[in-house]
């Protein structure tokens, strides 16, 4: 296969990343991270289990928080989830909550730790004992701080329509309800997703960077995953998607292998971030001298 001459700086940007993402196995820590954060799945669930026997919801607000939940899901892992939120809404046990917590900070350091994983292999980073640890503690650290604007995004999908027609009325603009719903729900839904990639994409690797090198980065994966996320929804919509191939396991499946492309996407935003301080000359120090040749 040829590859892009210097004179389309653009298509040879993408024939870059596309080397360091299949050198670097990307798919393969994908699948690493899709499987993690299944495992972090069932432990969040049983902590909104013990969290919400403190608030106390009824049936019908179980029915909203489903309903908002579903524009963002593939609509055959919809119903999975819309089951896991109603049996963890409807059956609280506050018992729960200090070992449910401590499970899900466990568990989802792992999801992080399979990224900070990939963020050193994008730097070519030789691992020693010091980066092994580094990337642990790191993993944990970033649990709270990565849990914070997720559940901010939650809320504002979930009640973002709600807060939009209370601004309208309060302000006495209903003709802005719409744009305001489209406000709360979605661009600033999307402005916290870049903004968690950020953090992970800054403090995971061994040596952190800067804000301004991983922001392009987080702003492509971000469209990317939006991208692939409307495909996929259009996809598992369609009459091939519907056939139950893994019976009553199907929608697991479905939900897990969306995970999946969506753990995809964020390492190639790493990678994006890489190749753009390589092509600089700005790699950052520690890593290994060996990139990604192309000009081969």
């Amino acid at each position: 296969m040829r590859i892009p001459s210097r004179s389309n700086p653009l298509a040879r940007l993408v024939w870059q990343v596309g080397v360091r993402v299949v050198s670097h196995d990307c798919l393969g820590l994908a699948a690493e991270g899709a499987f993690r954060f299944l495992l972090s799945f069932g432990p969040a669930l049983i902590f909104t289990v013990a969290l919400t026997s403190l608030v106390g919801l009824d049936d019908e607000s179980i029915s909203f928080v489903s309903e908002a939940l579903r524009p963002i899901l593939p609509e055959g892992s919809s119903l999975f989830v819309e089951a896991s939120v109603r049996a963890a809404l409807e059956n609280p046990a506050a018992g729960l909550l200090t070992g449910s917590l401590f499970l899900t900070a466990w568990t989802a350091s792992g999801v992080l730790g399979s990224f900070t994983k990939g963020l050193n292999r994008a730097f070519n980073v030789v691992y020693t004992p010091y980066t092994f640890w580094r990337s642990v503690i790191v993993s944990v650290l970033l649990v709270p701080a990565v849990a914070l604007p997720i559940t901010v995004a939650a809320l504002m999908v979930i009640f973002g329509g709600t807060l939009a027609s209370l601004a309208a009325q309060y302000g006495h603009y209903q003709i802005l309800e719409t744009f305001l719903g489209f406000f709360f729900r979605w661009f600033t839904t999307i402005l916290l997703v870049v903004f968690v990639l950020s953090i992970i994409y800054r403090w995971s690797p061994v040596h952190p960077m800067r804000f301004v090198d991983v922001l392009p980065g987080a702003a492509i994966a971000t469209v990317l995953w939006i991208g692939v996320s409307l495909a996929f929804r259009l996809f598992t919509g369609s009459g091939l998607a519907r056939y139950e191939i893994y019976g009553s396991l199907t929608a697991v499946v479905v939900f897990l292998f969306w995970v999946y492309l969506s753990a995809f996407v964020f390492l190639v935003g790493a990678e994006f971030n890489a190749q753009l301080l390589d092509n600089r000359g700005e790699a950052p120090v520690g890593s290994s001298e060996a990139t990604v040749d192309v000009d081969v």
